[in-house]
């Protein structure tokens, strides 16, 4: 898991306790996020997700040379 700010280690422990159950991943996201607000005083409502689809990266071919002689 991975969050920033001020209330993120209670983000990561609430992300953490809710590993292996039957919540969403949304929900899981959100509990995170309430209980952040809820012990920290500088997370507040309203809560904003951002869905990024997954997309393919091009392969980039490079080539290698070989170190120039001294």
């Amino acid at each position: 898991y991975y969050a920033i700010g001020c209330g993120d280690d209670l983000a990561i422990g609430a992300l953490f306790a809710t590993e292996g159950t039957e919540k969403t991943p949304r929900e899981r996201l959100m509990l995170a996020m309430k209980v952040a607000e809820l012990y920290s005083v500088g997370v507040r409502a309203p809560f904003n997700f951002v869905e990024v689809k997954p997309t393919t990266i091009p392969e980039v071919q490079t080539s290698v040379r070989p170190p120039p002689e001294l």
